[in-house]
């Protein structure tokens, strides 16, 4: 049976030591409940065995890829590219779908931070 292509695929590229261990819990937690509309997809950075593992621990989230090396993109009707020490915001993701499903006709979506 060939899976559906997402609506969101999030490409989080492994960055500085430790950085991957905080942030990917926090966005599987995050897309959790969107399983069938999201993956994401962990790529090896400068220190491809601490994405491996950190990728593995995880590894519950059906939702989840890993993947040596830099070349597949996602495969997603979107691809979020995050790196591993960007902030993950509590509840981005409900706001990020519901615009893209709002506004089926766009063909890219601009993120930015909201100051407090």
């Amino acid at each position: 049976m060939t899976r559906q292509l997402p609506l969101l695929a999030i490409r989080v590229t492994a960055g500085p030591a430790g950085w991957l261990a905080l942030t990917l819990p926090r966005l599987l937690e995050e897309t959790h409940l969107y399983q069938d509309l999201v993956e994401v997809r962990v790529f090896d950075g400068p220190d491809p065995d601490e994405a491996r593992e950190t990728a593995r621990r995880c590894g519950e989230h059906t939702n989840l890829f890993y993947h040596r090396g830099g070349k597949d993109a996602g495969r997603g009707r979107f691809v979020w590219e995050l790196r591993a020490d960007a902030l993950v915001i509590p509840g981005c993701l409900d706001r990020i779908l519901a615009a893209l499903t709002r506004h089926p006709e766009a063909e890219a979506l601009y993120l930015n931070h909201a100051r407090a």
